[in-house]
């Protein structure tokens, strides 16, 4: 995004091999994990899926060409603006165009194509409250992990592969909530799952917005590194779930896409919006550490509105149950 900025500091004790080693560890893992989907995933799912009379489905170019050159537009956009400044013409004009083909994005799909990239009619109301809690956690966890490493190496004086080293608990707790998703989603609502995700998204980042300058790693800083993988590894298979059950059969296949999308995105949006924090914090003289705490003020802002928004749409599941309950007795 901005590290042309952020880490040109001389002090940061790096050495050219540290960033390197860093990534080829991710690299080697990445690798292992691609060899074991090989054997792991079944043929038959790899055959294409067709229409009728045998033929292949089509395609809507026109509201992919449009949808995707708009979120980049905006992306661009938000994410230049802490570079740039948000006075600088290609960055409004940028966000102003983006912004036109979302929304002719969205006239394409509801009233062009067929069959549509993204079925608006058919989704029912609740889907934009799942969607819009999706957003709201995942792009406070953007800001969480940045701001974690410029913490961990510009604050704290960690090396980069000391830094990546801080994260290694998730190796532990993030399996551990993987693993428990389906123990959860037997035991409770799928909302509840929603909402303990969105209130772990909103702790860890919480923990590092309070975290002093020269306390130890394992005060909050590593009870951040457990607590967040609770939020990404609950809040992904719950929200697939729940927008599977709001689609309708022929266009479930769609529910997990539309969350990836969503979760990939909102990580890039959350990081334009906390840049532009950032810098604003810097332009009224705050510290550089300061700068840091708004950004993730900001990012248990979004948390904070996933936890609303999913307690208000387990209230409504309830509601909802409570209903069809009735309908069946009388």
């Amino acid at each position: 995004m901005y590290a042309s900025r952020t880490l040109s500091n001389p002090q940061i004790p790096l050495t050219p091999a540290d960033w390197p080693w860093a990534f080829w560890a991710l690299t080697c893992v990445s690798f292992t994990v691609c060899i074991a989907a090989y054997f792991a995933i079944p043929p038959q799912l790899a055959q294409p899926v067709l229409g009728a009379g045998g033929r292949t489905p089509p395609f809507d170019y026109l509201g992919a060409a449009n949808g995707v050159a708009g979120l980049l537009l905006v992306n661009f956009a938000l994410n230049q603006a802490p570079l740039a400044g948000w006075s600088t013409p290609y960055v409004y004009f940028s966000l102003a165009i983006g912004g036109l083909m979302l929304a002719y994005f969205a006239l394409i799909e509801l009233r062009v194509a067929a069959p549509p990239l993204v079925p608006f009619r058919e989704l029912q109301p609740q889907a934009a409250f799942v969607l819009a809690v999706i957003a709201a956690g995942w792009a406070s966890h953007g800001v969480w992990a940045y701001y974690l490493y410029l913490f961990l190496l510009r604050i704290r004086g960690a090396t980069a592969v000391g830094a990546a080293a801080h994260t290694l608990p998730v190796v532990v707790s993030g399996p551990a909530f993987a693993l428990s998703t389906g123990f959860l989603l037997r035991k409770m609502h799928v909302s509840v799952v929603m909402m303990l995700a969105m209130v772990a998204f909103l702790g860890g980042t919480a923990l590092l917005a309070v975290a002093p300058a020269t306390q130890s790693y394992w005060g909050f800083t590593f009870v951040s590194v457990l607590v967040m993988p609770a939020g990404m590894n609950l809040s992904f298979p719950a929200g697939t779930i729940i927008l599977s059950n709001l689609m309708p059969k022929s266009e479930q296949g769609k529910a997990a896409s539309l969350v990836s999308t969503v979760v990939n995105y909102s990580i890039a949006t959350g990081l334009g919006l906390a840049g532009s924090v950032e810098r604003y914090a810097n332009d009224i003289g705050k510290s550089e550490l300061e700068g840091y705490r708004w950004a993730w003020y900001l990012g248990m802002g979004l948390s904070g509105i996933g936890v609303l928004l999913s307690a208000y749409f387990f209230v409504l599941s309830r509601l909802e149950r409570k209903q069809r309950e009735e309908r069946e007795k009388v």
